[in-house]
């Protein structure tokens, strides 16, 4: 009888040996179907089922060959059961040593996700701006706004950047001061980008960041495991040069990796006056210490400089310059000019921003991990600006235009310092010493608003696998911000000195050294002996959080639950206002955010998901301290609410695929504040509420050359409710005894379309030969919204105003690429684009709400002439060519 149990025992314990399974994904964490699978050296094999899975019976510890079309071949040993195996695609998205600190989501999660390739990325990007590549996701407006270099923005869901969570390989970078994001400080970051993963509305990232539109996260290299060198040459329209050179060592037997990327972009800009110059590093270090521990150092910025058209002109303006013509000249910018025969400009925008970060994974045993990510930045530089008047009259005015509508600085010059120009009115005298000195609105000065910071932090989890689907995450997001704000003195224009009044602590204080507006490399500069006017502040942010989440993987079934906790701190230092009590104490604000979602798999390749948040999220430091003059916290401060619920479907298989999901996002106690017409005056707004609601499909096919991709938004963005607002002078005291009402209530959220839709064709003549046409549709996009356009005013007969609605347009973009395999296995490719090919004179955004006029010769396409706009660029081409070796 023992005989018989032992054997049966021994029978059994072989058995349970001898199987092995396991599931294939690819690098975004996607089940496979129909992946082939072998055993090396055996005649057996099998392919992955509908959820990626396979198995064998009676083998184990054996090697397997996995292929897939478009990946590369895998030869891995496997042994036991529940094995998960990553393909690399053959465009080598995140073939690196490290990246499990980069919280991907996959076909299955429970949200709404859009993610690019590198490949579409390298080949599609051309001389657009980053952020421009998701303009084929739904749901994304973005727009070059006055066509500067790095000045685009987006919006998803008709939310600004500033409340989207930016993320660089998960660490976040939108501004802790205003939530803004400034893609000039990224400008070389589209060279280093292995992909970009959207997740619209509450996402499933595992951060205590609390988002109201959603979360991009930007995925960049880091050491690849594979020996690569590129050599890469871009040109394009207008005087654009693109180099950059990469080399990555491969994983050596010393278990170390290193990639390097050094670059330059010059070119003269599409709009007048324009021009940039930018340089951009990247390095990136890994090291495999053992079985356990792996560390990757990434390091990279992207000093540079760029001349911006940052103010909206208008429709009249861009008409009047036109040469004569009766069109607008899209290309008419008002912020520059000539100063002594050479470009001088009035907005011209400079910095040097370095990010580094160390990643530290440590698998602790089978079951748990640590992953810690510690990071840095530190930016310093600024941009220009016209500040003052002559006689009284301000330097915008038209009087100091010439009749192309550049600024006079010749003109300017020669007032300032003593000189008599006919049509500028008295001349200016000087003082008793002999020097002409500028002083707040006496004499022309352009200044630089310079912004120098620091922030750093560190982002640890770990994770627990409870069994074969379950996983357990625990972490903590702890950030530091410290910040300086002031004003300092570019260039007089011809006068000798400049006198300060506003620091109260040094008053009359002569200036007499400036400063150029062009990027430091060194990224700690000191600027303590600056010599500062107007205003110098301090801004201090510190942010504690920790969230837990919970994941279920099943074949059925995935669902995570999310919860994060964070306290932010806020002080304020004033070293120009204030005499005494400069600093602030810290103001304390808690906030949290819940979020779950569920996915139910009906059948194979068809899901069914639903997701839900709410949030609790703390107002930016621009709404606790609204005013420059004093370290006084805004009355009625409150956290702001955001409340969505989402509802999809999925569909996917190999050649096929559709999403398609219903949302609905509210957003409450939004803080706004506007600039009043008093100088030094405001509005603060209370109460204002928002509500997102729309409808997105994506789809693509892929047929034996074709492959087809369509998506669509359709939006409908509004205020709920009308709002109270109160205005308050420059020392913070309320105007007025009661609260003045705007009537906001249905109004459309304005700087975003709330309908798109991109249809794109990619055509393969064959494996080297590619075509791709697309075609983006843009309607229901509305004017800036500015709360005080809608106030009703006692003294006159209220008519109430709609949001003014642009004329929709239609771009039509081309591109081609080959590639060549040369015989030693090195590989030339050539890569051309062509962006709004028809040349399409379009609106892309107005900064003023003003209705139609009843004259009609007042209007261009429906809209008062007197609108201020940016037009959208015209045709632009790019062509490039890349060693790759």
């Amino acid at each position: 009888m023992k005989i018989l149990f032992y054997t049966i025992l021994l029978f059994s314990l072989l058995s349970s040996y001898s199987q092995i399974s396991g599931t294939i994904y690819d690098e975004l964490g996607n089940p496979l179907v129909g992946a082939s699978i072998s055993v090396k050296n055996l005649k057996k094999g099998t392919i992955t089922n509908s959820e990626g899975y396979f198995y064998f019976n009676n083998i184990n510890n054996v090697n397997l060959i996995i292929t897939y079309v478009g990946f590369k071949q895998k030869d891995i040993l496997v042994r036991g059961e529940n094995n998960s195996i990553y393909l690399v695609s053959e465009e080598a998205l995140l073939d690196i040593v490290i990246l499990s600190n980069i919280d991907i989501a996959h076909k299955k999660t429970p949200i709404s996700t859009s993610t690019i390739k590198s490949k579409k990325i390298k080949s599609r990007l051309g001389t657009q701006e980053l952020v421009e590549i998701l303009n084929t996701t739904p749901s994304v407006y973005t727009s070059k706004q006055g066509g500067g270099f790095g000045d685009a923005r987006i919006s998803l869901r008709g939310f600004s950047q500033q409340n989207i969570a930016i993320l660089l390989n998960g660490m976040p970078i939108n501004d802790m001061i205003n939530g803004g994001v400034y893609w000039s400080n990224w400008s070389g970051i589209s060279e280093v980008t292995n992909a970009i993963q959207v997740q619209r509305g509450v996402g499933a990232s595992k951060l205590s960041v609390a988002s109201v539109g959603g979360t991009i996260n930007i995925i960049t290299d880091t050491s690849k495991k594979t020996r690569q060198g590129i050599i890469n040459y871009k040109t394009g329209n207008d005087n654009y040069q693109n180099l950059t050179i990469s080399y990555s060592t491969g994983l050596l037997k010393n278990n170390l990796s290193s990639s390097i990327l050094i670059g330059k972009n010059t070119g003269d800009g599409y709009n007048d006056g324009t021009e940039f110059e930018s340089y951009n590093y990247f390095i990136s270090l890994g090291y495999k210490l053992n079985e356990k521990n792996q560390l990757n150092f990434t390091l990279t910025g992207s000093p540079q400089w760029h001349n911006q058209h940052s103010r909206a002109a208008t429709i009249n303006d861009y008409i009047n310059f036109n040469k004569g013509g009766n069109k607008p000249r899209r290309k008419y910018n008002p912020q520059w000019g000539y100063l002594n025969n050479k470009l001088f400009t009035a907005s011209r925008n400079y910095y040097h921003k370095p990010i580094f970060s160390l990643n530290w994974d440590f698998n602790i045993d089978s079951n748990s991990k640590l992953t810690t990510m510690f990071y840095g930045a530190f930016g310093r530089g600024g941009g220009t600006y016209l500040s003052g008047g002559i006689n009284s009259i301000s330097v915008y005015d038209n009087l100091f235009k010439d009749n192309k509508g550049q600024i006079r600085f010749n003109d300017i010059n020669n007032w300032n310092s003593g000189n008599s120009v006919t049509d500028f009115g008295a001349d200016r005298t000087p003082n008793s010493n002999g020097n002409y000195i500028n002083e707040g609105f006496n004499g022309v000065t352009r200044k630089m608003f310079l912004n120098s910071h620091s922030w750093y932090g560190v982002i640890s989890t770990f994770n627990k696998k409870i069994n074969n689907t379950l996983n357990f995450n625990l972490g903590i997001d702890i950030r530091k911000t410290k910040g300086s704000n002031y004003i300092v003195i570019n260039d007089l224009l011809g006068a000798d000195l400049y006198l300060d009044n506003s620091n109260l602590n040094q008053p009359n204080t002569i200036i007499n050294k400036f400063y150029n507006p062009n990027p430091d490399w060194n990224p700690w500069i000191d600027i303590s002996k600056q010599q500062k006017t107007d205003f110098y502040n301090e801004n201090n942010i510190n942010h504690l959080g920790s969230f837990i989440q919970i994941k279920n993987n099943h074949e059925k079934i995935n669902y995570f639950v999310h919860f994060g906790l964070s306290n932010q701190y806020f002080q304020r230092v004033d070293y120009f206002n204030l005499t005494d009590n400069k600093k602030s104490e810290w103001e304390s604000i808690f906030g949290y955010n819940i979020k779950g979602g569920i996915n139910y798999s009906i059948k194979t390749n068809h899901n069914l998901f639903f997701n839900t948040g709410y949030y609790s999220k703390q107002p930016l430091y621009n709404a606790i301290y609204p005013n420059f003059h004093n370290n006084d916290i805004s009355k009625n401060l409150v956290n702001e609410k955001i409340f969505s619920l989402e509802l999809g479907y999925k569909f996917y298989n190999k050649n096929e695929g559709v999403n398609i999901n219903v949302y609905r996002t509210s957003w409450k106690d939004r803080y706004l504040r506007h600039q009043a017409e008093l100088p030094g005056h405001y509005i603060n707004f209370k109460g204002i509420e928002q509500i997102h609601y729309g409808i997105e499909t994506e789809l693509f096919k892929q047929f034996n050359k074709i492959k087809i991709a369509h998506i669509m938004s359709i939006g409908n963005w509004e205020y709920k409710k009308d709002v109270l607002g109160v205005e308050y002078n420059e020392i913070n005291q309320q105007i007025g005894a009661s609260d003045r009402l705007f009537l906001l209530k249905g109004k459309k959220v304005g700087n975003a379309a709330q309908f798109t839709s991109n249809f794109n064709i990619n055509y393969a003549f064959n494996k080297n030969l590619s075509l791709d046409i697309s075609q983006r549709y843009v309607g229901n996009l509305y004017a800036k919204i500015d709360a005080d356009d809608f106030e009703i005013d006692t003294n006159t007969i209220y008519e109430e105003k709609k949001s003014l609605k642009l004329p929709g347009y239609s771009l039509l973009d081309l591109g081609f690429d080959y590639t060549y395999s040369l015989k030693n296995k090195n590989i030339i490719s050539f890569n051309a684009n062509v962006n709004n090919l028809t040349n399409k004179l379009y609106i892309s955004e107005s900064a003023t709400n003003l209705k139609k006029s009843t004259v009609v010769s007042e209007n261009y396409k429906g809209i008062n002439k007197n609108n201020r706009v940016f037009f959208g660029l015209g045709r632009t081409w790019n062509f490039s060519v890349k060693y790759k070796f």
